[in-house]
């Protein structure tokens, strides 16, 4: 019996002691875990892909289109900036929800979208159409709900 226990391999066996003591407290004047301040901090704070955004969005050549498009950004490109595809997708799903990004399909691929942030859309159209948008019936419910 004594063989087998030398024959075990290190991989199941502990690396660290475990220190058995008295639990380690925060100082009463630190703030405690998921305090008001926290959660407004973090409720506060972009996610990742939206992050992500803002930056691809601050490199986009603006003078290169003279204001002729919004600022544009390839789904493939986020997937280069955030590694993790699944966050990035859940992510895109969450702020299209909220109705903060518009994606469009490009072309036949099945992963070829292009995103816009939808203050950015809005601004570009009624910079661009002015006056015409507010007569167009058919275009504001679209605009409202996209």
């Amino acid at each position: 019996m004594s063989k087998r226990k030398a024959l075990m391999p290190d991989v199941f066996k502990r690396r660290k002691r475990v220190h058995v003591g008295a639990p380690v407290r925060p100082a009463p004047s630190s703030p405690q875990w998921g305090s008001d301040s926290e959660e407004h901090i973090s409720a506060a704070a972009p996610s990742d892909t939206k992050a992500a955004m803002m930056y691809l969005c601050s490199l986009f050549p603006k003078q290169t289109y003279e204001g002729r498009i919004p600022p544009i950004i390839m789904k493939h490109q986020l997937y280069s900036v955030v590694k993790n595809k699944t966050l990035v997708d859940r992510q895109l799903n969450d702020l299209r929800n909220a109705h903060e990004v518009k994606m469009m399909k490009l072309g036949n691929e099945v992963d070829e979208y292009c995103l816009v942030f939808t203050e950015d859309y809005k601004n570009h159209i009624t910079a661009f159409y002015g006056q015409e948008l507010s007569k167009t019936v058919a275009l504001r419910p679209r605009q409202e709900n996209c």
